[in-house]
């Protein structure tokens, strides 16, 4: 009987999921391309490339939305159950409580390792790309290729990056000079960070090659003027939301072995790993909203309900997560304060149905 109610919960749900989340990404996708389209006519960036930055923004959208699309679905889905008395027969044919939420909990387990598959490989693969896409669009000096970095050109230098750190710091550089047609010059350094107005390489290796010889200069410091026109590489910084667990976590390594401060890195690889915990907590706080109501109140109160829980839990674990980062908090504290709170909210009620 039980696996015959776990089916019967994951039909529920899952169909609830899909059809929310199939509404609240078509609007925020529907968004981002309205204000995609303010860029619309600058260098090759038409209407078919902004759709196609929304779309490969897709999979990202989606992980996003999962707990929220996650809590209104199962409402929507299971408060049909709650409206035509099916609850109430369960409970009369001896299902209890505590068997509805571990049904309840199997069907979100399933919709968490999806979300942690998305958020693992799909998302900041396809995330990637779009960026890739529309930087090289938007701009006649970016040469992009994934898997060989980043390329600038500036007047006689070539300058490759392996990644973008943030809109002031770029990591293993190499500037490549050239005198016409003749290479001058090669200087490499792990990192690359802007100074007031001025870039500059601290630690750099420069090969000075002649005809007659080649010499090579190590830990030197080499001021590169203004090596990248400001503003061009905000759309190609790392976005920490955006990254795999995996990435983050060299990047947590990265940023301590140059004591620089990681802490959105910290707290972007805890949300990876608690995002999928997060749907579980969402399926725990409907349990009671549906007991609560399944004698009364129709979908469109559920929905409401739904939509009103989710956007709440949303935006208070954003608010506390930025909170942390500003005020130095534990990652752990900030990123775990809001869901703790949550489950024991929904624990309180479950205990008084």
């Amino acid at each position: 009987m039980i696996k015959l109610l776990d089916r019967y919960i994951f039909t529920h749900v899952l169909m609830g999921t899909l059809l929310v989340l199939f509404v609240l990404v078509s609007i925020n996708a529907f968004l981002e391309l309205l204000n995609q389209f303010e860029d619309v006519g600058k260098h090759q960036y038409g209407s078919l490339q902004a759709a196609i930055y929304v779309f490969y923004t897709l999979p990202g959208r989606i992980y996003e939305l999962l707990p929220t699309a996650t809590l209104i679905g199962s409402l929507v889905g299971l408060g049909t159950l709650a409206s035509s008395s099916q609850i109430t027969a369960m409970r009369a044919a001896g299902v209890s409580v505590v068997d509805f939420i571990l049904s309840s909990f199997k069907s979100g387990l399933v919709i968490a390792l999806i979300a942690f598959a998305l958020g693992e490989w799909l998302s900041p693969v396809s995330w990637q790309l779009g960026e890739e896409m529309r930087a090289t669009a938007l701009s006649e000096q970016l040469n992009i290729n994934r898997k060989g970095g980043l390329w600038l050109r500036e007047q006689n230098r070539f300058v490759h990056a392996g990644s973008v750190i943030d809109d002031r710091r770029l990591k293993d550089v190499t500037v490549y000079s050239f005198n016409d047609l003749e290479l001058t010059s090669v200087t490499q350094a792990d990192s690359v960070e802007l100074k007031g107005s001025s870039w500059v390489m601290s630690d750099a290796m420069i090969t000075t090659i002649s005809k007659e010889q080649v010499v090579s200069n190590v830990g030197t410091s080499v001021d590169l003027g203004q090596l990248v026109p400001e503003g061009m590489l905000d759309v190609l910084r790392i976005v920490p939301e955006q990254m795999s667990g995996r990435d983050l976590f060299q990047y947590i390594k990265y940023m301590r072995a140059n004591e620089l401060d990681g802490a959105s890195y910290q707290l972007a690889f805890v949300n990876r790993l608690i995002h999928p915990l997060t749907i579980l907590v969402m399926m725990f706080i409907s349990v009671p909203f549906l007991f609560a109501h399944q004698r009364g109140g129709g979908a469109g109160q559920r929905l409401f309900f739904g939509v009103l829980l989710g956007l709440s839990f949303y935006i208070l674990n954003k608010l506390f997560n930025e909170l942390g980062v500003v005020y130095g908090v534990p990652v752990l504290i900030s990123a775990l304060l809001v869901p703790i709170i949550t489950v024991a909210t929904g624990w309180y009620f479950v205990r008084k149905i």
